[in-house]
């Protein structure tokens, strides 16, 4: 049975041969790509008129609840926070502007009182 670092050096060695291989087969599939190009007088221009656009990441949601003892706010997307799990979201939900009804409020200072607001401890 061979030890250990002799097989770490062969998985190394063999690891170095795999990165030239694949840079070597890159390499190739790249000039390939950019001979059919040249000789069908595809330009880049074409290239990106045709070719996908990227993708656009998907937008955080604004906060909707909020654990005034932590801080922390939950949009309502996704899974519920461990501090929200099996309450009464009501509680949470952050106060609405006025200014913009559709619109979740900004997230309460918390120097001001809160007498309604939850405790935040589990039940």
């Amino acid at each position: 049975m061979r030890k250990y670092g002799a097989l770490l050096a062969q998985y190394e060695e063999l690891r170095r041969e795999l990165d030239l291989a694949r840079e070597r087969e890159i390499r190739q599939v790249v000039e390939r790509v950019l001979a059919a190009l040249e000789a069908s007088g595809i330009t880049y221009t074409d290239l990106v008129k045709y070719g996908r656009s990227a993708s656009v990441a998907p937008t955080r949601g604004a906060p909707k609840y909020w654990n005034r003892e932590t801080g922390e706010t939950w949009s309502g997307r996704g899974r519920a926070p461990h501090w929200i799990r099996g309450r009464d979201r009501a509680a949470f939900l952050l106060p609405v502007s006025e200014s913009a009804p559709e619109q979740v409020g900004e997230v309460p200072d918390s120097s001001e009182s809160h007498d309604d607001a939850p405790t935040g401890t589990q039940e």
